[in-house]
């Protein structure tokens, strides 16, 4: 199913944008707190009623991390790990992706003056806009803005090679939440991560605003009944009510598989048509009327700078952005970060040996035409591979990245031998 082609009309049928989240404060709980939370929390019933879980669901770092980890996913089907980057860290990763972003929509102007001048095209406005640059907001509404999907993600222009995801990707601290997740003894020899873009929101309105509440799970109910992934994410951003996140439903992949295959509540139909267009695809959209969109299950947490956010793929998610007003960017210290509201890479790892040896020759054979993948590991399946029309694009834009600024893109020659144990 190529959901990212659909029309507007859909669109509107299946976007949840009356369901506002309920903005949650994490922090730290003691080992007592947690017990009693999973031994509360392992009564739930197969209604899936989840009103004993506790708001507060944050990890911290430390010799309890392993053990409960894995503890909290299992139950709450997501969990947050606090200060996986220091402050200077995120500094520094943000102007990696600002550096990335510059140079995608610079590639994005040169394509279009491209195709002008192959239609003959020779018609020059004044008034047009210039490339994306950071600080100069005139500039976020540029029609030479990179490409993005829903929730402003970016899949397209090489972004799971660029230098600002392989910084995270590649940091010792991020290696080390997969490495407790999956109970390996060394993330450098073991752990294999995604070839994954990242999220970035500027205070600027963009088409994609519009794209909240689009909740959906990344796996397939038909064909992977069971746990199959986790999905992960890097904040280098204040998540805060008045710009939005990563939303997640607590608790939804309890439920999973059985509540999308069953035709005897009024969604049934709705699910029963969305499966046989995904054709065993993972990725499915949620009914905006199912019962599982209860406001007391619809959470997002307020996360810190530094924070990595992980959940289970059958886990319901989308991104929701509040609508910013323009006074607000001046007193939320956004002007700080160059009006950048939101930013976050998106990472996974597993342990490499559950990594079949075909899969991994197809994810070399993305890093060498910087193709961007999905959250799956353990295969490579490129992330916005719908839109067919992008790929002549993609190579093209690549390429103009690659020749005019260095280091923005990755290539395998250019990555170091930790680095090159991800792909």
């Amino acid at each position: 199913m190529d959901h990212l082609k659909t029309d507007q009309e859909r669109k509107d049928r299946w976007y949840a944008r009356n369901i506002v989240p309920e903005y949650v404060a994490v922090r730290s709980v003691d080992l007592e707190e947690m017990r009693q939370g999973i031994e509360r929390c392992s009564n739930l019933t197969s209604s899936g009623d989840i009103s004993g879980i506790p708001s507060s669901l944050l990890i911290t770092h430390g010799e309890e991390t392993q053990q409960y980890l894995r503890s909290h996913l299992r139950i709450y089907g997501f969990a947050v790990i606090q200060n996986v980057l220091k402050e200077s860290e995120c500094n520094h990763a943000l102007s990696l992706a600002w550096d990335y972003l510059e140079a995608a929509s610079v590639a994005e102007q040169k394509f279009q003056e491209s195709n002008s001048n192959q239609t003959h095209d020779t018609h020059i406005n004044i008034n047009t806009p210039p490339p994306v640059r950071r600080g100069e907001r005139e500039t976020y509404k540029s029609q030479y803005f990179p490409r993005s999907v829903e929730g402003m993600i970016f899949p397209f222009y090489g972004s799971g090679h660029s230098s600002f995801m392989w910084y995270l990707r590649s940091h010792p601290q991020v290696q080390s939440v997969f490495a407790a997740l999956h109970s390996v003894k060394s993330s450098n020899e073991l752990i294999s991560s995604s070839l994954d873009g990242f999220i970035l929101w500027t205070d600027m309105d963009q088409d994609d605003d519009l794209d909240r509440g689009w909740f959906h799970i990344d796996q397939s109910p038909e064909k992977k009944p069971d746990f199959a992934s986790f999905q992960g994410l890097v904040n280098l951003l204040p998540v805060t009510a008045k710009t939005g996140g990563n939303v997640l439903v607590v608790g939804s992949h309890r439920l999973f598989p059985e509540h999308y295959l069953q035709s005897n509540k009024t969604y049934g139909l709705f699910y029963k048509e969305r499966l046989k267009e995904m054709d065993g695809d993972d990725w499915l959209e949620i009914d905006p009327n199912d019962e599982l969109l209860q406001s007391e299950r619809v959470i997002t947490c307020l996360l810190d700078p530094g924070d990595v956010l992980i959940w289970d793929s059958r886990t319901v998610h989308c991104s929701y952005r509040e609508e910013l007003e323009s006074e607000q960017t001046s007193s939320t210290g956004l002007d700080s970060q160059h009006g950048l509201v939101r930013a976050a890479g998106l990472v996974n790892m597993i342990p490499r040996i559950d990594i079949p040896a075909e899969v991994h020759s197809e994810r070399l054979c993305a890093v060498s035409r910087s193709r961007t993948l999905t959250h799956w590991v353990n295969k490579a399946a490129p992330l916005g591979e719908e839109r067919e029309e992008e790929v002549r694009k993609e190579h093209c834009c690549v390429g103009y990245m690659k020749e005019n600024v260095q280091n923005v893109l990755l290539s395998y020659e250019d990555l170091r031998d930790v680095q090159r144990n991800l792909i």
